[in-house]
């Protein structure tokens, strides 16, 4: 193959039988990868698990992890290839001097084991190992490394205690892990922190990592089943926090001493399948730029957070998700600039959705409510309930709702879609038809309803005819 065919793009190999062989079919060894002079963009080399010979091997400067030789080492000169951005090798080790790839993949190398090579490890960008269980390697990062991912490769050990050029930093399945090292303790310049499948960690984000980690604006957590908490406030320039799956974890803290203005760049908080988490800060949530919340499937979790509308002024969106013991949203109500409410599964707070307040919400133009109980509720939404702004409006699961309430309906002139999902029970729309602003009605599962709103024929047809889009049990009937 010439070098004009490779050139300009992304170039790639595909090994069957330990045999390479290009997109054009013409069967070459790798180290022939030697003759591409003008590679430039992307080299993908994968399907590398099958080579039985080592014979060309590390032509390509490359260590296969079936590879037992190493005979013919340099003639590949991957080095030379002065155009690669990015080398990526799946199914196998690694390179030994790549000196313009700017990122490094080992991914899916079962057998693998060895160090990674210093002088590639001195010029990446970037550095990825995810499922090489069995690698024993000592990685000393060097000044150039912005990313690190290490996922499911337990052997692997950082050295080096000044690394401040790392600036995204994810970790997984590290079954051991229970603290984290000095090494990652002092990324002076983290910006992002993912932890996930540490099931052994429990400690909490140290004042020590508050100290260093002053540009961190991402914390991601989860699956880390013996954290029980963690410290809000730590960290000047937080924007977003989340934290799943950490089924032991209680709650959220300030700790004494620590400046509120800490909080002031937070925009998104979302906790999600944390089973045990019993409660928020107390005395609220001082974010004052916090703009999405979100709690889904936190049991025991009895109330929010206390005073929202005064410390939390430019919420924009809440989603509360399979809470069953919030019974009402705190004194003052939600914040003034509020424009997305979500509901689903919170029987307690549902119960009491007559004292929600949602009339003095200004800014309110989304709202969405499903409730798997069965209590008696034969109309809605009832009168009052939603405010005149609204413009979306999704409610489901409401097994014993019977009628939808015209007075609850006839005040929302600026509705614009409007969507209904498995009430078994509705028998038929209001007896005048739906706001005449309305542009989409969709409807799913409700058995009862569906024959009443057919084209033409149906009862209920007349009250929807108006609307430009409508959508029942999948199948559009009108647009």
């Amino acid at each position: 193959m010439k070098c004009k065919d490779c050139s300009g793009g992304d170039f790639g190999y595909r090994l069957e039988d330990g045999k390479p062989y290009c997109n054009a079919e013409k069967r070459i060894g790798i180290n022939e990868l030697e003759e591409f002079h003008c590679l430039r963009g992307t080299i993908s080399i994968s399907g590398l698990q099958n080579v039985k010979s080592s014979h060309d091997a590390l032509e390509a400067r490359i260590r296969l992890q079936n590879v037992k030789s190493s005979h013919d080492a340099l003639e590949a000169k991957i080095s030379e290839k002065r155009h690669l951005e990015r080398l990526a090798l799946k199914w196998y080790s690694t390179t030994e001097d790549s000196q313009n790839a700017r990122d490094l993949e080992v991914i899916n190398c079962p057998k693998l084991i060895g160090h990674l090579p210093t002088k590639v490890l001195s010029l990446v960008v970037g550095i990825e190992i995810v499922d090489c269980p069995k690698i024993v390697a000592s990685l000393l990062m060097s000044t150039s490394t912005r990313k690190l991912v290490l996922n499911e490769c337990q052997g692997v050990q950082l050295e080096g205690q000044s690394v401040p050029s790392v600036e995204k930093l994810e970790i997984s399945g590290f079954e051991r892990l229970k603290e984290f090292a000095s090494e990652l303790v002092i990324l002076t310049n983290l910006k992002e922190l993912m932890v996930e499948k540490c099931p052994r960690l429990y400690e909490e984000l140290s004042e020590e990592m508050s100290h260093c980690y002053t540009s961190l604006e991402r914390l991601d957590v989860s699956y880390c089943e013996r954290l029980k908490s963690l410290p809000l406030g730590l960290f000047p320039k937080l924007r977003s926090v989340q934290i799943w799956h950490c089924t032991n974890f209680e709650t959220l803290l300030i700790p004494d001493g620590i400046e509120l203005q800490n909080l002031t760049l937070l925009e998104s908080l979302s906790i999600g399948d944390c089973i045990n988490m019993f409660s928020l800060p107390c005395g609220g949530l001082p974010a004052p730029n916090l703009s999405f919340l979100l709690v889904d499937c936190c049991e025991k979790l009895e109330a929010l957070p206390e005073q929202m509308h005064a410390l939390l002024p430019s919420l924009q969106s809440l989603v509360l998700h399979n809470c069953p013991k919030i019974e009402s949203f705190p004194e003052g109500g939600l914040p003034s600039k509020l424009g997305a409410l979500d509901i689903r599964n919170c029987k307690k707070l549902v119960g009491g959705r007559r004292d929600w307040g949602l009339q003095t919400l200004p800014s309110l133009i989304s709202f969405s409510m499903f409730d798997k109980s069965r209590d008696v509720l034969e109309s809605f939404p009832e009168e009052g309930l939603l405010p005149p702004t609204l413009t979306f409006f999704s409610f489901g699961r409401l097994l014993n709702l019977k009628s939808l309430n015209k007075r609850g309906l006839q005040r929302l002139g600026s509705l614009d879609s409007m969507l209904i999902f498995d009430c078994p029970q509705l028998q038929s729309l209001p007896k005048e038809e739906l706001p005449n602003s309305l542009f989409e009605l969709q409807i799913c599962d409700c058995p009862l309803l569906k024959p009443r709103c057919r084209r033409e024929e149906g009862e209920d047809w007349h009250k929807i005819a108006h609307i430009s889009f409508i959508k029942i049990d999948g199948e559009v009937i009108s647009e």
